[in-house]
């Protein structure tokens, strides 16, 4: 082989090698999610799930996301201070409903992040309500069981979302309805 094609040859090698790599490493993180995280489980309802260019997905809102005036006071935010989509992390516990609620909310990174998500957060201090946006509110999923998914959804029939919790990330793990598992989504 002459110089200039063993050089061509090594780069296609290279960048091939570097795209498996990335790929791996995107499908590998998200099962080991998955697989290790701690399991919250959290109320949710489905918002307009169609979007024609983003593909069949099921929009999420999740009670948990929103905290009102009334029990703001318990975080130790700022008096009178405003957050638009700030970076934070939030710890959960088991409330009594039996779904999981925010418990602790850090503007810091925690030494610790079992059990905490990363999310972003909003707060005005003229009605102090504080509105979480979870990493995990669009859940995409095929064209055979999007229109079933959604339809189960709306009805009220699917409210519970187990999501895995592993080093401040998430990822939906399964959909319950009434303490039964309907959909569990794969590692791979």
């Amino acid at each position: 082989m002459t110089e200039p094609k063993r050089f061509i040859f090594l780069a296609a090698v290279i960048a091939s090698a570097s795209l498996s790599f990335m790929l791996w490493s995107l499908i590998s993180d998200r099962s080991a999610i998955l697989e290790n995280g701690s399991e919250i489980l959290l109320k949710t309802q489905p918002i307009d799930p169609r979007d024609l260019l983003r593909g069949r997905y099921v929009r999420l809102d999740f009670e948990a996301e929103t905290i009102p005036a009334s029990d703001a006071d318990r975080f130790d935010l700022p008096e009178g201070e405003s957050f638009f989509n700030d970076d934070a992390f939030v710890r959960f516990e088991p409330g009594n409903s039996g779904f999981h609620e925010v418990a602790e909310l850090s503007i810091g990174k925690p030494d610790d992040l079992s059990g905490w998500m990363a999310v972003r957060f909003s707060r005005f201090p003229s009605n102090r309500e504080i509105r979480f946006y979870f990493p995990v509110d669009r859940y995409y999923t095929n064209e055979k069981i999007a229109p079933e998914l959604e339809r189960r959804m709306r009805e009220g029939a699917l409210t519970e979302v187990v999501l895995a919790l592993w080093n401040g990330d998430a990822q939906i793990k399964s959909f319950r309805q009434d303490g039964e598992t309907v959909l569990v989504e794969p590692l791979f």
